[in-house]
């Protein structure tokens, strides 16, 4: 490829590739996007406060059971889902700093779930502790009034509920520590023997009440010091500047894109005057390229016709070297003709006529004429003057015939004609006269070669046969003494002959037929012994039915 189209096709990617990046550039985010993106981001924040808010009712002890808390983490994790800044298809449209802002979020739920599992063991135990307690403090306090024990007793398990009631809400302080009091005080106490166990259960869980209620809070502390509502806030924050940022970068390169677009207009516009102006080259110089190419088949046409007229011209020189042959062909029959009405009058005059004979005598003269009007339409088709015509044809029958023509001059040259013709053989496309004036002119040169060499055998072999590339081969072989081969390479040349009379245009104009119809013609030569030559023709088409 020319250097210049190189830089031409260099410079059109270059101008593709700018142009799409001006338009990717120039597009803003999807405002669906931004609004189901915008409202996750608030569901998360929504659903942050709602965890918060569980946990708060759950440790008061307004909410007895976790559904509310484990909606509340699940709802967390469907909008990060919702979100999903960290996947593979959104990690390529979001920037770097929003991609970690969410997976902080991420990690920061995971571990906001680890400490709700936590506060609910606990919370479980504790209010489980608490249960045990005050069934046992019932019981005490029921059973102490049927049987009392010392005042000091009843006034401590009467104290004991409210005082552990106030560490559960607050264990922390005064509150602590005069729960710790009562159950000390309670445990050096002397209790009355039937309820022992019961009091041991509620120093058990009281004790448990005390140790869990610390934990449970720090655990919510914990929870509750978790910046989820802060990094949210914060994400939703960088999500509304890239949302800006986009915007501007869009409108940016929308304004780049137009003055583009300018440009390229005018360019068009630079190249539609620039391609009038060469239309207008071009239609000069075509005008010249039409009146060359009408010179042109004219003068085909011409030579096409003078090449028709020579091949007729040759023909009728063939036939002329023909005479010949062609009188004694024709007189045979006449001669028949002669004497079978010679006799058939004789016997009239002697009146020696019976119809059988009479007509046997006629028959005979009928067919001696045909046969002399055989010879005279293969003349007459030979020496007619027109326009080639291809049809389908059958080539053996039109050697059959040309062989019969040559009949009486290879009687007289003493030349044996054999006929190796392949049945059944396709039909080709062809002009019957020109295929025969083939075949005439290689037959005839056939004999001519064979004419000084006396003492040998004299035979012209004509060959047909299929070739496997769709086209027949015609071969025609004599047993002459060759043709040397500084001289067969020159034979099909205009006006080259080694002949003493003739103008050496026969085998030019065989071959020129040939190639007309898409065939080839060529010589082959054994040194002093035989010369062959072939021609090939298209078969017109594969139907059995065209078979000979």
């Amino acid at each position: 490829m020319p250097r210049k189209l190189w830089l031409r096709a260099a410079f059109i990617a270059a101008f593709l590739a700018a142009v799409t990046y001006l338009f990717v550039e120039s597009t803003a985010l999807d405002p669906a996007q931004q609004v189901r993106t915008l409202q996750a981001i608030n569901a998360l924040n929504r659903a942050d406060a709602e965890l918060d808010r569980n946990l708060f009712l759950t440790r008061s002890g307004m909410r007895l059971h976790y559904d509310s808390l484990n909606r509340a983490v699940a709802e967390l994790y469907r909008q990060l889902e919702a979100l999903s800044f960290g996947s593979d298809t959104t990690a390529r449209t979001f920037p770097d700093e929003m991609i970690r802002q969410f997976e902080v979020i991420r990690a920061n739920v995971a571990h906001k779930e680890e400490l709700v599992e936590q506060f609910k063991s606990s919370n479980a135990l504790l209010r489980n502790s608490w249960a045990y307690f005050t069934v046992r403090s019932h019981e005490v306090s029921r059973r102490n009034a049927t049987s009392p024990g010392s005042e000091e007793f009843t006034a401590t398990i009467g104290q004991l509920p409210s005082v552990m009631l106030r560490v559960l809400r607050s264990p922390h302080g005064e509150a602590k520590d005069n729960a710790n009091a009562l159950l000390d005080h309670l445990e050096k106490m002397a209790v009355p023997k039937h309820l022992t166990l019961a009091v041991n259960s509620m120093l058990l869980h009281g004790r448990l009440i005390l140790n869990l209620s610390p934990g449970l809070d720090s655990t919510l502390k914990n929870l509750l010091a978790l910046p989820t509502t802060t990094l949210i806030n914060l994400l939703r924050n960088s999500y509304i500047k890239h949302q800006h940022r986009i915007e501007e970068r869009a409108k940016r390169h929308r304004v780049l894109l137009y003055v583009v677009s300018v440009l390229l207009l005018a360019y068009l516009i630079y190249l539609f005057y620039r391609l009038q102006a060469s239309a207008r080259d071009l239609f000069r110089v075509n005008e010249g390229l039409v009146e060359q190419i009408a010179e042109r088949r004219r003068a085909e046409g011409e030579a096409h016709e003078l090449q028709t007229e020579l091949a007729h011209v040759h023909r009728l020189s063939t036939m002329g070297e023909m005479a010949t042959g062609l009188a004694h062909e024709l007189n045979q029959p006449l001669a028949a003709i002669t004497s079978y009405a010679q006799g058939c009058v004789q016997r009239m005059r002697l009146r020696k006529t019976k119809p059988d004979e009479m007509i046997d005598i006629m028959n005979k003269i009928s067919l001696e004429a045909k046969r002399a009007a055989s010879i005279i339409h293969r003349l007459r088709s030979l020496a007619r003057k027109r326009a080639p015509r291809q049809v389908r044809i059958n080539v053996n029958a039109a050697i059959r015939e040309i062989a019969g023509l040559l009949e009486a001059e290879a009687h007289r040259h003493h030349v044996r004609i054999a006929l190796d013709l392949s049945n059944p053989l396709p039909k080709v496309m062809a002009d019957t006269i020109e295929i025969q004036q083939i075949v005439l002119n290689l037959m005839r040169n056939g004999m001519e070669a064979m004419e000084e060499d006396v003492s040998a055998p004299r035979d012209l072999t004509i060959r047909t046969e299929r070739k496997e590339n769709n086209f027949i081969k015609v071969a025609v072989q004599d047993s002459g003494h060759g043709i040397p081969p500084e001289i067969l390479e020159r034979i099909f040349d205009p006006f080259y002959t080694t002949k003493l009379s003739g103008l050496g245009l026969g085998l030019s104009i065989c071959r020129s037929i040939v190639e007309g119809h898409g065939g080839r013609l060529w010589a082959t030569s054994d040194a002093d012994t035989r010369t062959t030559f072939f021609f090939t023709l298209p078969i017109a088409e594969e139907d059995p039915h065209d078979n000979v």
